[in-house]
């Protein structure tokens, strides 16, 4: 198979350059330029009129057109928002033709006063470079970006319509493509993939990557076969600046404040200086920022079970089990920068450098104050002090090169991405107060808020449960050959062609190493409380009953009295300094914990990937793109097999495993623009898209629990899910109007994964999983992995990007952008159903297990999502204010539907002003989450909230100068 993939390859290779000698030489050039202000000019449609010769601008208003026959021609230049540019030109064959063109706004005029600005400079970029793409596409491009008040990458690509965002304390961190986790996305730099930083699966946390040093993002909803095909919701691709004709740099400085801590410590700084050199040959651009910033939060938490059986209208018990109050203090500091430089060797070769650093560090202190009832802990309070420090970071290298050579484009490139996400410090002290309730006043059918009314609260007598320290590192390795060729074919100069093939290697290297050691025994007093006395430095206050007492730990801090918006109070705390001061005394007699060793792996992936590719226009009302993508999977799992007993699972054995997986997809691309007229056209698409199982799914880990009957594994055999996707997209677009554009989509996944929970009824069960070392594991719970039934996924966008000048001065400087998506899904768990049955033989009733799917949404699929901004400029002043929606979303998937974990709606208001003083300088404000809103979730229904949590608003204020 892998053969007659590289046969066909090969075989298209030739053909294609056969076709080479049918090219003519001549060739169009030039710079697509703003007449008044010089800026270059992105996604501008440059073609000769009456023909199907054209080409578009790329991210530096550049354009070239090939395989141009000898003649004469009208060139015009359309781009949407400016006046159309046309112009007789004659070319010779074989001719090179310089032709820089400048355009000019489409303007209304009053007082000579010219409505251009930003907003509308940002907003009209992203609409051409939409319009000239050949396929479905969304853009936030770089004035956009440079408007808005996005902390991150994750949040400004939050604005394109179908695009969701999950946070962590308030702050974007992962995509949701079209409701389609973050995992079944793919996000790029510069075409490369990210590799993941997630220790599970294989999502990025695009919060450690900041706008300041993006030139533009693209979202791409339909990909072409020359895109990677892992890509269920559709690829993110983040573009690194490349540097200016002429010296250009500025400096940023920010100060902020968070509202909820009322801490004014944020701080944000960031610069570029960019040139040319060497006759404009050599660009180098430069870029680096650092900001440190306050996320802390507070949180609510509360966990559910169902109990008794379903009465006549379906219903079920539900029963709180526990409650928690978490004040979260937490410092994230973000910094890296880039270098890029680009060498033009003449008009037809050029090379490319980019090297790009990014790092986000956390240092988190959680005091925590859990209220359990309906648990194994029941009838007992417990206070928590954990303290984390945790580093992610991505570093990227690469080297690339564009040619052309005899009629026909070549580019390749290399790189190599390395991410780290490191776990060097995670430790956590917790005491438990017991008989902590007046069983009089608890209903545990209540609302869990009222647990804390129900508590004694007598903390003197809160004794020290456990101390447990967990580390862990996720290493992953990227490396990416690529190299593609393109040839033009023109039949006529109505009907021209193109032809691209290529192919691209991949290889992924990812470790996950962790561990985790303690003294889980305190609260049993004896040797585990004389060893701890014996190891502090200093005495200790005890219990009336001998055990260490949380009174040592406690912060001289009273506590929280507003907490979760007055809603509870908060009190005593303990004390961080104190709670690491027990780590290091204490730590040298901690056991280490064999239970994490179901959690290690070791991956190695390598991808081979070749494609083919047509497009064929004619003149400027059709273009059909068709292709097939060969992608060739050939990969080595390894984890460890262990059984666990006893104490910190400190008997049974441990083996290292390796398994091996290979396997091939074929997936045919088709893609249609119809452009019946100037301002309007269609867009179709079907194409096949796979996604592979995520890192901990599939690895060969298992741990057999022989305490209680219980396996954790990974599942070797696991498929890849495959899907295929159908989209339609109408665009109406004018000067007056802007872009208005309606679509739907439509996806039908296969072999989608997920976790499923077992239950081995019987020795040939067992024999056939390989549980039997030396005994059968029958009776066992088995928690994994499986391929489910088939998925659907479809939906609605519509998307408005207009600039309001029809409107009467002053309202005309408005600008506006809005989008609303409607989503669909359908997909099946696996679960079992547990039937209690009478059996006569043995007069006895006994347990039946039987399978089955239970449908329901996709997890993480939001059902609707908005985003409105409405942008005003007069003069120098330039204010925006925008908001976005987020629908209810499935987050944890239950045994039944009642257990079902749902997000709730969500509304975040921003705001951002700027002031231009003189020719350099700028002031900034920015208000983020004006409105205070929290997040929430949900068990099963709104009467029982499982996470509310509250993170305020933030705000900053500063300069910038641009040289």
């Amino acid at each position: 198979m892998k053969m007659r993939g590289l046969l066909i390859i090969s075989l298209t290779v030739l053909l294609s350059f056969l076709m080479v000698g049918s090219v003519s030489a001549g060739q169009i050039r030039g710079t697509v330029v703003d007449a008044s202000t010089g800026v270059k000019l992105p996604g501008a449609n440059v073609f000769l009129r009456g023909t199907s010769i054209g080409a578009a601008t790329d991210l530096s208003g550049e354009y070239v057109i090939l395989n141009v026959p000898g003649g004469e021609y009208t060139l015009q230049v359309a781009y949407m928002g400016y006046k159309n540019f046309t112009e007789e030109i004659e070319l010779a064959r074989e001719q090179v033709l310089e032709k820089d063109v400048l355009l000019n706004y489409d303007v209304v005029q009053m007082d000579g006063f010219v409505t251009i600005t930003a907003q509308r400079q940002g907003q009209v970029e992203a609409i051409n470079q939409q319009l000239t793409a050949n396929t479905i596409m969304n853009v936030v491009s770089s004035d956009r970006i440079k408007e808005l008040p996005d902390a991150n990458a994750a949040e400004s690509v939050g604005r394109i319509s179908g695009v969701s965002i999950r946070r962590n304390a308030g702050e974007g961190q992962q995509v949701i493509i079209r409701g389609l986790e973050p995992k079944l996305n793919s996000i790029t730099v510069n075409g490369v993939r990210i590799p993941s930083s997630d220790s599970q699966n294989r999502s990025v946390d695009l919060s450690m990557i900041s706008s300041d040093v993006l030139s533009s993002i693209e979202v791409f909803k339909a990909p072409t076969p020359d895109m990677d095909a892992e890509a269920f919701g559709g690829t993110v691709n983040l573009v690194l600046k490349k540097a200016p004709e002429e010296f250009q740099g500025y400096v940023k400085v920010l100060g902020g404040y968070n509202d909820l801590n009322n801490d004014w410590g944020n701080f944000k700084a960031n610069g570029q200086l960019s040139n040319r050199f060497l006759d404009s040959k050599l660009g180098v651009i430069a870029s680096a920022y650092y900001e440190t910033y306050n996320r802390g939060s507070d949180v609510f938490n509360a966990t559910y079970d169902t109990e008794g059986i379903r009465d006549e209208e379906g219903n079920i018990d539900v029963i709180a089990n526990t409650m928690s109050l978490t004040d979260r203090v937490e410092t994230r500091m973000r910094w890296g920068g880039s270098l890029n430089l680009d060498y033009t060797v003449n008009e037809k070769h050029s090379i490319s450098l980019t090297n790009f650093f990014s790092q986000k560090s956390r240092d988190i202190y959680e005091r925590l104050r859990a209220y359990n009832v309906g648990t194994a802990n029941a009838n007992t309070v417990e206070t928590a002090g954990i303290s984390t420090e945790r580093t992610t970071s991505l570093l990227s290298n690469g080297i690339s090169g564009d040619h052309m050579i005899s009629g026909l484009n070549l580019d390749w490139g290399y790189s190599r991405f390395l991410t780290n996400n490191y776990l060097p410090y995670d430790f956590e002290l917790r005491f438990r107060e017991l008989s902590a309730f007046d069983q009089s006043k608890l209903n545990p059918r209540g609302h869990p808020s009222e647990f804390p009314d129900a508590a004694y609260n007598k903390y003197d007598k809160s004794l020290l449960q456990r101390a447990r320290m967990t580390q862990d590192t996720v290493n992953n390795i990227n490396q990416t050959a690529q190299i593609n060729i393109e040839i033009p074919v023109n039949f006529t100069t109505k009907l021209t062609s193109s032809i691209k093939f290529g192919g691209k290697y991949t290889f992924i290297d990812k470790e996950r190493v962790r561990s985790r050691r303690g003294e889980y025994f305190y609260y049993l007093g004896s040797t585990f409380v004389q060893k701890a006395l014996d190891s502090n430095p200093y005495s200790l206050e005890l219990t009336d009953n001998g055990f260490i007492a949380m009174s040592n730990f406690v912060s001289d801090y009273d506590g929280i009295g507003d907490f979760l918006q007055g809603d509870y109070e908060l009190a005593p705390l303990l004390s961080e300094s104190r709670v690491r001061q027990w780590y290091s005394d204490h730590n040298h007699y901690f056991t280490n914990d064999r239970d994490m060793l179901g959690d290690l792996y070791d991956v190695q992936e390598s991808v081979t990937a070749g494609y083919f590719m047509a497009r064929l226009n004619y003149g400027q009302s059709l273009m059909i793109l068709p292709g097939v993508r060969y992608e060739r999977s050939d990969n080595e799992y390894q984890g460890v097999y262990a059984t666990t007993a006893e104490l910190y699972g400190r008997t049974g054995i441990q083996r290292d495993t390796t398994t091996n997986q290979q396997y091939e997809e074929w997936m045919p691309h088709l893609h249609l623009k119809i452009k019946p007229w100037d301002t309007f056209d269609v867009r179709l698409s079907a194409t096949k898209t796979l996604a592979r199982p995520d890192f901990s799914y599939i690895a060969p880990r298992t741990r057999i629990d022989k305490e209680e009957l219980v396996i954790r594994a990974g599942n070797p055999g696991l498929k890849h899910a495959k899907s295929w996707n159908y989209d339609a997209i109408l665009s109406y677009y004018s000067n007056q109007i802007g872009l208005v554009t309606l679509g739907g989509f439509y996806k039908n996944i296969d072999d989608i994964f997920y976790r499923k929970n077992e239950i081995i009824t019987t020795n040939e069960r067992s024999a056939e999983l390989g549980y039997v070392d030396p005994v059968y594991r029958t009776g066992y719970a088995l928690r994994w992995y499986t391929n489910s039934r088939q998925a659907k996924v479809w939906g609605i966008e519509f998307d408005l990007q207009t600039q309001l000048r029809f409107l009467p001065e002053p309202l005309s400087g408005l600008v506006l952008n809005a989008n609303y998506s409607r989503f669909y899904s359908e997909t099946f768990f696996p679960e079992y159903n547990y039937i209690f049955q009478y059996n006569p033989e043995t007069y006895s009733y006994e347990t039946i297990y039987e399978e089955y799917y239970r449908k329901s949404e996709m997890p993480g699929q939001a059902d609707q999502i908005a985003n409105i901004a409405l942008g005003y400029d007069i003069g120098g002043f330039s204010a925006r204010i925008s908001i976005f929606y987020q629908g209810s979303s499935l987050y944890s998937v239950g045994a039944i539907a009642e257990q079902d974990q749902y997000t709730d709606d969500y509304w975040r208001w921003d705001a951002s002003f700027k002031q231009k003083l003189g020719k350099h300088t700028s002031l900034f404000l920015n208000l983020v989450n004006f409105t205070s809103r929290g997040e929430k979730s949900f068990y099963g229904a709104n009467d029982y909230p499982t996470t509310i949590e509250y993170f305020g608003m933030t705000g900053d204020f500063g300069i910038q100068y641009t040289f």
